[in-house]
């Protein structure tokens, strides 16, 4: 069982909302959300990267009130949905490749320093769309690695995660 440490709202964003959060398939770590539009991740016991202080953390957008009101990840890249109905996919396997961040079957428990991925600067967006009119309320990503996305429109789209193109448009 891997635990989180620390509290969630200490880190430096000051004391936000927690808008949702999700665990990164494959590494020691959980992506979370919060209401001044960041994203985060916190390292899970025992791994060296758990500590009092998210691991890394970058803003979804240049607009200041952009929050992700979803979220979903995978071993390679985090989906994020959000109030303006956009919906984007970040690539988290560069990053992990250049801060050394090994999977869970290779991680050294024992290892005493956590990776800065601050030093390796933001996660590559392969792609973003207006994909609803309003709060994207829910995104998953499917093992075919098509991206499936939900929003107060009453629409749900199914995107291709590789390219950001719609494969199927339900409404309700």
């Amino acid at each position: 069982t891997y635990l989180m440490h620390g509290m969630l709202h200490t880190y430096k964003t000051g004391n936000s909302e927690l808008c949702c959060c999700a665990p990164v398939a494959n590494y020691p770590c959980v992506a979370v959300s919060d209401a001044n539009g960041f994203i985060s991740l916190w390292g899970l016991k025992p791994y060296p990267w758990c500590s009092d202080e998210a691991i890394f953390s970058w803003q979804i957008s240049a607009d200041a009130g952009t929050i992700a009101t979803s979220l979903a990840a995978s071993c390679s890249v985090i989906v994020t949905g959000d109030d303006t109905g956009a919906v984007s996919l970040w690539e988290l396997v560069d990053l992990f490749k250049q801060a050394r961040l090994t999977d869970l079957a290779s991680s050294p428990k024992n290892k005493k320093t956590a990776p800065n991925l601050a030093d390796y600067g933001v996660p590559n967006k392969r792609w973003s769309s207006n994909l609803h009119k309003g709060d994207v309320t829910s995104v998953t990503i499917t093992t075919t690695g098509h991206v499936i996305s939900s929003g107060v429109d009453g629409r749900v789209c199914i995107v291709s995660g590789a390219t950001g193109v719609v494969v199927s448009l339900l409404c309700q």
